[in-house]
Parts: structure tokens; sequence; C-alpha cells
């Protein structure tokens, strides 16, 4: 019980950062900045790893443009959505089930990723 009143408790906290990440994703244009540099995984391996192209997708989410956000990560929504959930509850009281299917999702999402170009991001 002290864990769920140290959770709401952090929940002011949470949502502010939240929303000066999200302030920043709008305001900030990342089309000039140079993608690959952001990604260690990519510059590396030269593969796109799940999360290459969210910093462009949630730009593009911040300023309404679905069909750019699906452009850039298909999986940058249900990404987003993850993580209002995990930024509501505890991570603790979440079902095994759900890091499973997150982790799937994410390593096939991966590897479909490059292997069909149709899901890589625009350069």
């Amino acid at each position: 019980m002290g864990q769920d009143t140290q959770s709401t408790r952090h929940r002011p906290v949470i949502a502010l950062l939240s929303a000066a990440v999200l302030f920043f994703y709008w305001r900030i244009d990342p089309y000039g900045l140079p993608g690959p540099l952001f990604c260690w995984f990519r510059r590396l391996t030269g593969w796109y790893c799940p999360g290459c192209g969210s910093t462009r997708a949630l730009h593009a989410m911040m300023h309404g443009d679905l069909r750019a956000v699906l452009a850039y990560n298909v999986l940058a929504p249900v990404a987003l959505i993850g993580a209002l959930i995990l930024a509501w509850m505890s991570p603790r009281r979440l079902p095994r089930w759900f890091w499973v299917g997150a982790l799937a999702t994410a390593v096939v999402f991966g590897v479909v990723r490059n292997l069909f170009s149709v899901l890589a991001p625009p350069r």
C-alpha cells in the first residue's frame, strides 16, 4: 500500500515532465537533425531499431499529421499508448503478458522493418 501512495505522489511530477517533453517535440523540428546520429544501434549496425523514426513520428503526431507518423514509425502510436499506461499505472501492477507482448512486438517489428523497406523510416 505504501508504494501506491508513493506512485500517486509522483504523478504530478510525471505529468509535468511529460508535458515538457511533449512541448519540446511540438516545438523542435527534428527534420533537419541528423537522424542516424541519435540511434546508436543504427550507427553501429546500419540496421533500423524498433524506435528509429520515433522522434520525427512524435513531432508529426504533435502536429496531427497521421500519414507522416505512420511513415516514420508505425509503432510510435502504440508505444505512446504504452507509455501513457506506464505513467498511469505502477509497472509492478501490469500483468506479465503486457511485458512479454511489448518485448515480442518490438523484436518482431525490428526484424520485419529491416527485411521490408516499406517499414523503414524515410530519410
